[in-house]
């Protein structure tokens, strides 16, 4: 499992990753983190699952090697590094 940091609210991400085309697979609460948002997002129609988490202000993509596909990772670093330069 790879974490990006992101460095935005988990709405901000959220919205960039939506704004690009992904859907929200599903959302939900971690079991083995309360009190986090976990939410599962892919391209319809598409294989792939970015993962995308908050948790006490902290808020970062997830890729599973797995469901990777050929798009995730470098989708989850090019968004967390484009939220970066829209907060500077």
């Amino acid at each position: 499992m790879i974490e990006v940091p992101v460095p935005a609210t988990v709405e901000q991400a959220l919205e960039a990753c939506l704004r690009q085309g992904l859907a929200v697979r599903s959302a939900g609460e971690l079991a083995k983190r309360p009190g986090s948002h976990h939410y599962h997002l892919s391209y319809p129609n598409r294989p792939g699952t970015l993962e995308l988490t908050e948790l006490n202000g902290r808020v970062w993509f997830s890729v599973n090697e797995r469901r990777d596909c050929g798009w995730v990772s470098d989708f989850a670093l090019a968004t967390a590094a484009a939220l970066q330069d829209e907060g500077r």
